[in-house]
């Protein structure tokens, strides 16, 4: 599915607009948030995703979290993913590095384990080694969908920002764990 097209404004060079932006550009906020929870529960009847908003003064930010469905999201803790978060604190944490270890691990275990709650980087989620692989094509696919009623005419280098929304997105939530069905 192509979620992206030309964008008319095009301020900067890296300019883009969602596929379902120019029809649906007058959305905002809370109906904004009920056009994407449709189109999620279309495309994907067996899960049930969170799909808020929050509006502020520099704009609004559409919330998505993965909060139900029939596969397991996060991978069981093993030697292999030992070793990758052994080699993400070596190279975030230059010193004391065997600390951080262990305190990532535990956490690793209590989010993905009794929790049932981790944040997503949208930008780097073919590197999230805690997600399966379900989850990371059900995440990408629904990430295309939010993001198919966006445009992001942004420039960080120059401090411009310019974007229908800004998206953050998780599996379970902080006070409320993903939940398996059958």
């Amino acid at each position: 599915m192509e979620t992206k097209t030309t964008p008319r404004f095009n301020y900067t060079p890296n300019a883009w607009e969602g596929s379902k932006y120019r029809d649906k550009q007058n959305l905002y906020g809370s109906s904004l948030s009920k056009e994407i929870r449709k189109e999620l529960k279309e495309t994907f009847p067996k899960c049930r995703f969170s799909v808020t908003s929050e509006t502020y003064a520099g704009g609004q930010s559409i919330n998505i979290a993965l909060m139900k469905a029939p596969f397991k999201p996060f991978n069981e803790f093993n030697d292999e993913i030992a070793e990758k978060i052994e080699n993400n604190v070596r190279r975030a944490f230059p010193c004391n590095w065997e600390e951080m270890k262990e305190q990532t691990i535990k956490n690793y275990i209590k989010y993905t384990t009794v929790k049932m709650y981790n944040d997503i980087n949208q930008y780097h989620i073919s590197d999230d080694f805690w997600m399966t692989d379900k989850a990371r094509e059900v995440i990408i696919r629904a990430l295309g969908i939010v993001q198919s009623f966006n445009f992001d005419d942004s420039d960080a280098q120059v401090d411009y920002f310019h974007t229908n929304f800004y998206l953050h997105a998780s599996i379970g939530k902080w006070d409320k764990p993903f939940i398996q069905t059958k």
